[in-house]
């Protein structure tokens, strides 16, 4: 597997997370919060890819995260979602180890 599970984050104490809000970051916790969520979900995510299943409930189960992200009945949103998440895992191959990694395979 290419992402390490077994990797723990230590999550913000409460007293950091009240002096986040005490310092007027509400929009910094909500982020905060959320890609907390979504990392923990993906996680889970990444697991449930592992488990054996034919195709059919597999697709089921794929689409069940288009449906809950409201992206499952209309092509434009869906369209969307697809593209938002492109673009959100897209980020880190722009710069850091990784995107020195794929340049110098590129290279060679």
């Amino acid at each position: 597997m290419p992402c390490d599970t077994d990797a723990k984050q230590e999550p913000a104490s409460v007293a950091q997370l009240a002096a986040a809000l005490r310092l007027g970051e509400e929009d910094a916790y909500r982020v905060r919060l959320a890609n907390a969520l979504l990392g923990a979900a993906q996680i889970e995510a990444l697991l449930a890819d592992a488990i054996p299943l034919s195709p059919e409930p597999r697709t089921a189960a794929y689409e069940q995260q288009l449906s809950t992200a409201g992206a499952a009945d209309d092509p434009a949103k869906r369209i969307a979602f697809l593209r938002w998440r492109t673009l959100r895992i897209s980020g880190p191959l722009r710069a850091g180890p990784i995107r020195t990694a794929l340049t110098d395979v590129a290279a060679d």
